[in-house]
């Protein structure tokens, strides 16, 4: 079973995604998706782990993230 798609991705073009490695009784579980983006997820992440907003923007006027 092939769990390989080919996926637009919005900068890369066209790229090969891996889906589920796994299924039980030959049933896809999930659909392959485009990994996120770098950084996508830092703002939720970081509000995740109690920072504030004015934190993060101070994390970013410095570079750190």
């Amino acid at each position: 079973m092939d769990t390989c798609s080919n996926l637009d991705h919005p900068v890369a073009g066209k790229v090969l995604v891996s889906g589920t490695p796994v299924t039980i009784n030959s049933e896809v579980t999930t659909t392959a998706q485009l990994p996120p983006e770098h950084g996508q997820h830092t703002e939720e992440v970081l509000l995740e782990l109690g920072y504030t907003w004015e934190e993060i923007g101070a994390l970013r006027d410095s570079g750190a993230v």
